[in-house]
């Protein structure tokens, strides 16, 4: 009968200070932790101004994937002695962030041309479903939405005006402009090769993404890099994008 297996004691990283910040622990290559705590001492004399004690964690690919502030924020001038617990207690947070806090889906009211060889933002300027929240998008381009994470998605009918001529790949992007980790995600990409004004093929994206650390500011952009112009078709049925919140905070 074999004898299981001693489990492994916790051990202690200890890094003594002072140290500025943000301060950064690298898992060498050649160790496997499972993280159950980190604790700091903050020495707030010279701070300008109140602050929020925030551990980040990321993956080996530096992907962000848990952030946790401590439940208070610290006063300028005092000292303090934080504890995080990482994937176990929810971000301590005083609202859930303004915009779309529930789900949203929209169109574009007229076809819009994108030019060869551009990267152009998408407008998205007819509302359809604004569940839980106004439809808020001051720009008609950027979405606020909520803590949490979200399914999104679109799908796209484009039209070329004339052949189009192979000179690189075309496509959607969605893009964050700040709050969570930055990422520019392609969703879909043709080469144009072959296209002409009657094709009217949509094309479809559908991803999550996981904006639990802070409100998600979402951008979407389309990139033409065939030879020619294409109009993107208007309508809830050739044009649209959305999103669900499956997770709030």
């Amino acid at each position: 009968m074999s004898t299981p297996a001693a489990s492994v004691p916790t051990q202690l990283v200890y890094t003594p200070g002072p140290l500025s910040t943000p301060e950064s622990y690298v898992v060498p290559g050649s160790l496997e932790i499972q993280l159950s705590s980190v604790s700091a001492t903050f020495d707030g004399t010279g701070a300008g101004g109140n602050f929020d004690p925030t551990v980040s964690v990321y993956s080996k690919d530096n992907k962000l994937i848990s952030r946790t502030k401590v439940a208070s924020t610290v006063t300028a001038g005092q000292q303090a002695v934080c504890t995080w617990l990482p994937f176990s207690r929810k971000q301590a947070v005083s609202s859930p962030g303004s915009g779309i806090t529930t789900a949203f889906r929209v169109s574009t009211l007229t076809p819009r041309t994108y030019a060869a060889a551009t990267v152009t933002d998408l407008i998205w300027d007819v509302p359809f479903v604004t569940a839980g929240s106004p439809y808020t998008t001051a720009d008609n381009k950027t979405f606020v939405l909520a803590l949490g994470v979200w399914q999104l998605g679109f799908v796209v009918t484009p039209t070329m005006l004339a052949n189009g001529v192979y000179t690189g790949p075309s496509s959607v992007t969605m893009q964050d402009t700040g709050g969570v980790g930055l990422f520019n995600t392609t969703i879909f990409w043709t080469d144009g090769t072959g296209r002409t004004s009657a094709d009217k093929v949509s094309v479809v994206g559908l991803t999550t993404l996981d904006g639990l650390a802070s409100p998600i500011n979402l951008l979407s952009r389309i990139h033409n890099f065939t030879g020619a112009s294409f109009q993107v078709l208007s309508g809830g049925d050739s044009s649209y994008m959305f999103g669900n919140l499956l997770i709030g905070p």
